[in-house]
């Protein structure tokens, strides 16, 4: 099957799924802006557009310290910056490396942040902590139900209009999927997953929805939930270092993660949905090793 023929089916299998389960939740009123407002009252957590500031500041501080660590380590450059590639291993190493001084001082600012304001009970609304466990998991298979078809489908519809345009299909986007396809390492192929279902879903969404979506819904206003998810997704999207066919997709991820966020008042649904992603990404290069 060619790449025209494979964004075809994905196409018209998965995203009327996706698009019937939208329909079906607005139906249901789950999508209007007072419905989102079920979790505890954010602004009570402290986070200031400073602290937006002071995370970005620790984040470029961190990519200065992550690039002398690599160079100190002996660690070839990035496969994105430099003609030679990188093993497995190596890749691992500064996946998880990157996350640790570029990403985890920014979490832990925000942690410690809401947690002097708080205490326990500032780390609980801006959903750290959750009561809910039962109630969270639910929510976040639903959500992986909701939004997996949607962001395959709008993927394919991305894949296709490129293809229209003369664009060869994207083959594996982000590079660590493509350093797990190439691997011949057990156990870089481990630490590549640990890395990608399992840390990134977590920091990722502490800074794009516990810190930054909590200081935009302080700034605009709970009375425009939607816009703040909207501008968090964005964000969140134009982080990502892919091809511009992915785009699309990472934004509605982003926007079901940061509604999901709105509507229960806690991170791990998000973080369910953000991981679950990820490891069907995972999942499909590992199973299908021809793909692309």
């Amino acid at each position: 099957m060619d790449s025209i023929q494979e964004a075809l089916v994905t196409f018209f299998c998965l995203l009327p799924l996706g698009v019937g389960s939208i329909v079906v939740l607005y139906r249901r009123g789950c999508l209007r802006a007072d419905a989102m407002a079920s979790g505890p009252d954010r602004a009570l957590a402290g986070l200031r557009v400073g602290d937006v500031f002071v995370g970005l500041g620790l984040m470029f501080l961190g990519g200065g310290v992550y690039q002398a660590m690599v160079s100190a380590m002996g660690l070839p450059p990035p496969a994105t910056q430099a003609a030679g590639t990188p093993t497995a291993m190596e890749q691992a190493q500064q996946a998880l490396l990157a996350q640790a001084v570029v990403q985890l001082p920014a979490v832990l600012y925000v942690l410690g942040r809401v947690g002097l304001a708080g205490g326990w009970a500032g780390l609980k609304r801006v959903g750290v902590l959750s009561g809910r466990l039962g109630r969270d998991l639910r929510l976040a298979l639903a959500g992986l139900l909701v939004t997996l078809p949607l962001v395959l489908g709008v993927l394919s519809l991305a894949t296709l209009l490129g293809l229209m345009f003369g664009q060869e299909a994207p083959a594996v986007g982000h590079e660590l999927l493509q350093a797990m396809r190439k691997s011949t390492s057990p156990a870089g192929t481990a630490l590549l997953i640990v890395s990608a279902v399992g840390v990134a879903p977590v920091v990722e969404e502490v800074l794009y929805r516990g810190l930054l979506q909590t200081v935009l819904l302080r700034t605009i206003g709970p009375q425009h939930r939607w816009r703040v998810v909207l501008l968090a997704a964005m964000v969140f999207t134009a982080m990502h270092q892919v091809p511009w066919q992915a785009l699309p997709g990472l934004l509605v991820l982003g926007v079901a993660v940061g509604w999901l966020y709105e509507k229960s008042g806690s991170l791990w649904p998000s973080i369910g949905v953000h991981a679950g992603f990820n490891a069907l990404n995972v999942a499909a290069v590992l199973l299908m090793p021809g793909l692309g």
